[in-house]
């Protein structure tokens, strides 16, 4: 164990209290925590990475084991972070193959545009899933069910190895 983060259940905290709350809580950074490097699910991902050589990066915690309860076992999430250079190099030993899976809002958008100029130098081939508007992986994965792999080879893709304009 690295360290913990965890979420504000919405409705169980005092209203006032809530809105005051940062929607992810986690563990302070230290030598061995460090949210530019770490990613949740890594070591469950671990075996699923190597053997399929690519994995799906996703940004939270429920992203990760929805799909995982969907047969999608080579998912990681950031911790709390953007997608950094670390992380990439972290995942450049394990696997080839990277796909960028944010939400499908602006915002998941917009995280993904800036992931690419951190992955295009590193030696992976890095794709960015785009997944319908305002639909995010867990929802995606909970929507197909046990066909959540299938459907997820079926998302349009754009890949570093193409020019962008700055948007996806």
């Amino acid at each position: 164990i690295a360290g913990f983060g965890g979420r504000i259940v919405p409705g169980v905290l005092e209203p006032a209290f809530e809105q005051q709350s940062p929607k992810y809580v986690n563990s302070p950074e230290t030598p061995i925590y460090q949210k530019s490097k770490t990613f949740y699910g890594l070591p469950q991902a671990m075996s699923a990475l190597r053997e399929l050589g690519e994995a799906y990066i996703v940004e939270g915690y429920m992203d990760v084991i929805v799909l995982a309860m969907r047969g999608v076992h080579n998912a990681v999430a950031c911790c709390g972070t953007a997608l950094t250079e670390q992380h990439i190099k972290r995942l450049s030993g394990l696997c080839s193959r990277v796909h960028l899976l944010f939400d499908g809002d602006d915002a998941g958008k917009n995280a993904a545009a800036k992931s690419f100029p951190v992955a295009r130098n590193a030696d992976l081939d890095v794709t960015a899933c785009f997944l319908p508007e305002d639909t995010d992986p867990d929802d995606f994965a909970a929507q197909n069910g046990a066909a959540t792999a299938q459907a997820l080879l079926a998302l349009p893709k754009a890949s570093t190895n193409f020019l962008f304009s700055g948007e996806l």
